[in-house]
């Protein structure tokens, strides 16, 4: 299974709390979070899911 996952745009508040927990998925983009990789590389996979349980928008969704 590969793990994808997604930032709700119209969520993101853009406190870069996910670049924090998981740079190797997020990225920045006109101060909103994006995700720069699909799937989610296997090592990267629990970094991801701590961020989307971090982020205080509730915008990161993470799914396989």
């Amino acid at each position: 299974f590969y793990m994808k996952s997604f930032v709700d745009q119209g969520l993101c508040a853009g406190c870069e709390r996910c670049l924090a927990v998981c740079p190797e998925v997020f990225r920045m983009h006109e101060g909103r979070a994006l995700v720069a990789i699909t799937p989610i590389p296997e090592c990267a996979e629990q970094a991801c899911q701590d961020a989307a349980i971090q982020c205080p928008a509730c915008a990161i969704i993470v799914h396989e």
